[in-house]
């Protein structure tokens, strides 16, 4: 990479203002377009982050970042999520599978995902990002410099300016940009408490462990359990009329479809 590429200290195309997860996904696809990227955040590496079952699509958009799941699992960062069981007071145990479904398009999700070490996780992020040239600035950002929807700068705690063409706020419910620019926020959902902690034990099976003491229709919508099999795979498919216009445009191509469509309506008054 040469010199004119890389940003100076306090200038770049691109600012991405939080170095977790998404910011340093935000300097990963910004550096492979060839823009001159420069992060800042309070903190240093490693970051301990809550967050270690990653969800269906994470496999494939941590391909898309260039990092190789194989390598994760082969490096001890990562286990394979094969799937979930859950274990309800009284009753046989169950599990949850994804549907078959989510691997069309346009989702295009795997069925198999992982269970990672998020510290570790992010720490490979962050060395990939650095590898790739984004610059990184160990400094809270304490002001934004805005006028009207414009921002023009941000200034970090020890006063040091940062300037870009563009500015990603990636400080999640920090919101650092939107308070200092008076952007309101929408809360919904009922508050929430995470209580996270280890037990040391020999593993139950190659996924994750629900223990219940009441049913949960939380798992029971779209998730497989026995009882709704039939109402996940209804709600996932394409309708019955949804198939049978899509067969139809793959028989005759959509410009004959439309004209059939035309003449029905004619033939019908």
């Amino acid at each position: 990479m040469n010199s004119a590429s890389r940003p100076s200290a306090d200038v770049a195309d691109v600012a991405v203002i939080g170095a977790g997860i998404a910011g340093l996904a935000a300097c990963v696809f910004l550096r492979q377009r060839g823009l001159s990227v420069v992060c800042l955040d309070a903190h240093r590496y490693p970051h301990h982050k809550v967050g270690e079952s990653l969800d269906w699509s994470s496999p494939g958009l941590l391909r898309r970042l260039g990092i190789d799941v194989k390598h994760l699992i082969a490096d001890g960062i990562a286990t394979y999520k094969k799937n979930i069981v859950v274990y309800e007071t009284g009753k046989p145990e169950w599990r949850l599978t994804p549907p078959a479904q989510i691997g069309w398009r346009p989702l295009r999700f795997e069925t198999v995902t992982l269970h990672v070490d998020r510290a570790a996780l992010d720490e490979r992020v962050f060395e990939h990002a650095r590898a790739l040239g984004a610059e990184f600035i160990w400094e809270r950002v304490t002001g934004v410099d805005a006028v009207g929807e414009r921002v023009n700068g941000c200034v970090t705690a020890t006063g040091r300016r940062v300037r870009a063409r563009w500015y990603i706020d990636a400080t999640g419910t920090a919101r650092g940009f939107s308070r200092a620019m008076n952007i309101p926020s929408v809360e919904y959902g009922r508050p929430k408490v995470c209580l996270w902690t280890y037990f040391d034990g020999p593993p139950l099976h190659e996924g994750t462990a629900f223990f219940l003491d009441k049913p949960r229709r939380l798992f029971e919508l779209g998730l497989g359990h026995p009882d709704f099999a039939h109402t996940n795979e209804r709600r996932l498919r394409p309708s019955r009329r949804a198939r049978a216009r899509a067969a139809t445009a793959r028989r005759f191509g959509s410009e004959d479809v439309r004209r059939i469509r035309l003449d029905a309506r004619s033939a019908h008054g």
